[in-house]
């Protein structure tokens, strides 16, 4: 999340004041602003020293033994360089070409000449940025059980660690949000799928039954074919679902035993049937577990108690689901079973119809059954879209980011420090 904050962030680009005693970072205002070839390979880490003349010309110069060439916008180090000497005076909107480095200096503001004075800038990487961030980045309840949290970070320039703060909190929500609509484009994909497979057979089976219709437009079904019809309709359309569910079973079985179950895999078939609920909140609990793990993984060892702990839980989870999806497999199995039974009872009482009254009744059937799973498809997809259309983020921001002062040196400190030396160097 810090790395997703640093990226829409102009911080690739440090500048500094230069004083004589120490240098110091400045942000806003900027006596120039370097504009730097994101494909361009840039020398990290070095310091660039610009002096900007009265007639707001900058001297320029560079002296490295080597570093590392980073490319912004593959986020990726190229390689090292050798030692570096650069001297030059450039004007405001010329371009900086060199093997190493490429950039334009340009003026802050349009039509005024850079701030006359001497400074220093350096590249660095996105990364080596939100890892500084990160170490400094401090996250704290309000009150024990309160759902409101501070967070706040350290650093030597203020402004640059408001604009952090109100990034970051933004991503944490912007993320939140699109977490929950992954879920539900996941979801959307696997129906629309669907629908395009149901969609063809759909107008093939009905321009079979328009042609039917027309070549023999004097039949017409009997009350007890047309009874028949819909029972076997109904039997055919359970099948189906149960197919489906049976496959969505099948699909998860696979993921846990290969340890390749991922957080929104349960939300995929949108319209398994209602016996998976009892396995879907056992995949929420197991998830719940693996998440965890991977998050303490870093931070304990294999001998630490609460991973081993964690790791037993992990065990009985994935065996509790396990049983869990073989016993709602086998009760399909047998679902299945006796609707095959009755498929074939029907089979038997249909093929006593004529055979004229049998092809309309098998053509109609398979009609009736693609119609229904397809407005079924177009339901689930609109429950969908609107679940979708109303996902809200989980948090807001309360405060945006402000200053809090100085944390060190502290004056009573620098005070107690003047004291002790005053003492200790006459004495």
């Amino acid at each position: 999340m810090v790395l997703r904050a640093i990226n829409r962030l102009d911080f690739g680009v440090s500048y500094y004041s230069k004083g004589r005693l120490k240098d110091t970072e400045i942000y806003d205002p900027l006596p120039f602003i370097v504009r730097f070839d994101s494909i361009h390979p840039q020398l990290l880490n070095t310091n660039f020293e610009a002096t900007v003349l009265p007639d707001g010309q900058i001297e320029l110069s560079v002296r490295s033994e080597g570093g590392h060439l980073h490319i912004y916008q593959t986020a990726r180090n190229s390689g090292y360089s050798g030692p570096v000497s650069f001297d030059g005076v450039v004007s405001v909107g010329e371009q900086v070409e060199h093997p190493y480095f490429s950039f334009t200096l340009e003026a802050p503001v349009e039509g005024r000449l850079p701030e006359p004075g001497s400074y220093m800038f350096r590249f660095n990487s996105h990364s080596a940025i939100a890892s500084g961030f990160r170490s400094s980045l401090s996250v704290s309840p309000y009150r024990e059980g309160s759902s409101i949290i501070f967070i706040s970070t350290t650093g030597q320039q203020p402004q640059k660690l408001v604009k952090f703060l109100n990034t970051f909190s933004e991503e944490v929500i912007i993320n939140n949000l699109e977490r929950k609509n992954d879920m539900a484009n996941r979801s959307i994909e696997f129906i629309q799928r669907q629908l395009v497979q149901v969609a063809d057979t759909l107008k093939v089976t009905q321009q079979k039954l328009m042609d039917f219709r027309r070549e023999n437009r004097f039949m017409m079904p009997s009350e007890m074919s047309s009874r028949l019809s819909e029972e076997f309709f109904e039997q055919e359309k359970q099948r189906r679902m149960l197919e489906v569910s049976y496959g969505y079973f099948e699909d998860i079985k696979g993921r846990l035993v290969e340890n390749n179950l991922e957080e929104s895999d349960y939300l995929l078939p949108a319209f398994s049937s209602e016996p998976a609920a009892i396995v879907q909140q056992f995949v929420r609990d197991h998830l719940a577990l693996l998440q965890e793990q991977s998050l303490i993984a870093n931070q304990a060892g294999n001998s630490n108690p609460y991973q081993v702990e964690l790791e037993k839980k992990i065990a009985l989870s994935q065996e509790t689901l396990l049983m869990a999806i073989e016993k709602q497999m086998e009760s399909i199995r047998m679902q299945q079973v006796e609707i095959g039974r009755q498929t074939s009872k029907l089979t038997a009482q249909i093929g006593d119809l004529p055979e004229l009254e049998r092809d309309f009744l098998a053509m109609e059937r398979t009609h009736k059954l693609n119609d229904a799973i397809y407005t079924f498809l177009l339901q689930k997809s609109s429950e969908m879209q609107i679940a979708k259309a109303s996902n809200v983020p989980d948090n807001e921001v309360l405060d945006q980011a402000s200053v809090g002062g100085p944390i060190s040196p502290t004056e009573r400190s620098n005070y107690s420090k003047g004291l002790m030396a005053g003492l200790i160097i006459p004495a």
